[in-house]
């Protein structure tokens, strides 16, 4: 007669001890509760993985801390006139003063995405704070 796999696993649990019962079920219960935190690590691994391939550094970032690949700009900081002249655009940081000319000089933007507030140097007027 063939037991199924089932039955025989049935059978091997009834013939343990108490004790080895309790402590097979504690490690079940450990193993169930910890299941959520091995997947997040597990995640973390591999989307820091993906993230530093492309060039990039996962982080919390931004308002709500969301996880994150940032990926630095080479030319980020460098003085600029143009969005032509940095890969990720020219940017003013400060809001223009009404009644003074808008400013002329800006910097390249550090990273994407990009997190502040800033305007693009061609239109200062579009400042915007997400």
């Amino acid at each position: 007669m063939r037991l199924s796999i089932l039955q025989k696993l049935a059978d091997w649990f009834r013939n343990l001890s108490f004790s080895r019962k309790i402590a097979l079920m504690a490690f079940v219960v450990l193993l169930i509760f910890s299941m959520p935190i091995l997947y997040q690590r597990t995640t973390w691994l591999i989307k820091s993985k993906a993230c530093a391939m492309s060039g990039g550094e996962l982080t919390h970032a931004g308002m709500e801390a969301k996880l994150m690949c940032i990926h630095p700009y080479p030319d980020g900081g460098k003085p600029c006139s143009s969005s032509k002249e940095c890969m990720g655009g020219c940017v003013i940081y400060e809001p223009p003063i009404q009644g003074q000319p808008a400013p002329s000089v800006g910097v390249c933007r550090f990273s994407h995405p990009e997190f502040g507030c800033d305007a693009p140097i061609e239109n200062p007027d579009f400042f915007v704070c997400p």
